[in-house]
């Protein structure tokens, strides 16, 4: 199935809406060096398996992140059994880390596994939250000093009372409180829940800004294709809901980004979007 849909996005359908550049237009690897030396790597900062592909796939196929991109999943250390394909919780667990390594091939990430268990207690869950907070703030710490981390990408779940979620991003905040120089940016916690891509939001006493992508059929297409990278965790749910329509044939992912930093780069992924070579060939 994943093979009957090309990963590529013409150009046309891979802009942000935005005028034309009055400057000299750059080439995408011209541009990522200009990222990497002003803002530094990037770290996406995945709950679960698949999490990156639903939340901002087509963003990461077109490299609106500032390169290197590092993926770490947190809770890669499944507890879970497949009944239907006789699983074991340690074959779930190779299974999945095998789809990480082919989606991160697909983006060009390169893929690091936290293993925290994913699981859950019937009980004291507030408890196993400050742990779980805990652990991943003094890992992520480790990652951002070994590999110069400046960004940190977490989902901003919005009710949906989403445990695993919500704790990977209350540790990125709580580690970009304490560190200067490193920034969280904020995505969607599709498909459990969508902020209004009009509106700013706040967290941790910070004002972020959204930055939208827009995408056609091409690039939903290609979204499609890194999702199905996870082919053994596909849902029919998840096809549908993960990207936000915002207009005939059009659809979107949302980034939200610090104020101090918005206008900037806002203006960076403008010109990326805008550049000859800005679509994944």
């Amino acid at each position: 199935m994943a093979s009957n849909i090309a990963p590529t996005i013409p150009r046309e359908q891979s802009q942000i809406s935005c005028s034309p550049s009055n400057g000299p237009r750059l080439r995408r690897a011209d541009w990522n060096i200009i990222l990497a030396a002003l803002w530094g790597p990037t770290l996406y900062v995945s709950a679960h398996s698949d999490d990156a592909a639903i939340e901002m796939g087509f963003s990461l196929l077109a490299g609106i992140l500032p390169e290197p991109l590092f993926l770490v999943t947190v809770f890669s250390r499944s507890t879970h059994t497949v009944i239907q394909h006789s699983l074991a919780a340690r074959q779930v667990e190779a299974v999945r880390l095998r789809e990480d390594r082919r989606f991160c091939r697909q983006v060009g990430a390169r893929f690091i596994a936290m293993r925290l268990r994913d699981w859950l207690p019937r009980h004291r869950i507030d408890a196993w939250r400050r742990l779980a907070v805990g652990q991943i703030v003094r890992r992520l710490d480790a990652l951002v000093n070994r590999h110069g981390i400046r960004f940190l990408v977490v989902p901003f779940p919005s009710g949906s009372a989403h445990h695993h979620h919500e704790v990977v991003r209350d540790a990125a905040l709580e580690l970009a409180a304490r560190r200067t120089g490193l920034s969280v940016l904020l995505t969607n916690d599709l498909p459990y829940s969508v902020n209004d891509p009009t509106r700013p939001l706040f967290a941790a006493g910070q004002r972020y800004e959204p930055v939208v992508v827009e995408f056609g059929p091409d690039g939903l297409s290609a979204k499609l294709a890194t999702i199905l990278a996870y082919e053994s965790q596909c849902r029919p749910h998840y096809l549908t809901s993960v990207a936000i329509p915002c207009g005939p044939c059009r659809y979107s992912e949302t980034l939200w980004v610090p104020q101090n930093i918005g206008r900037a780069f806002r203006k960076r992924v403008k010109q990326l979007a805008c550049c000859p070579g800005s679509h994944v060939p």
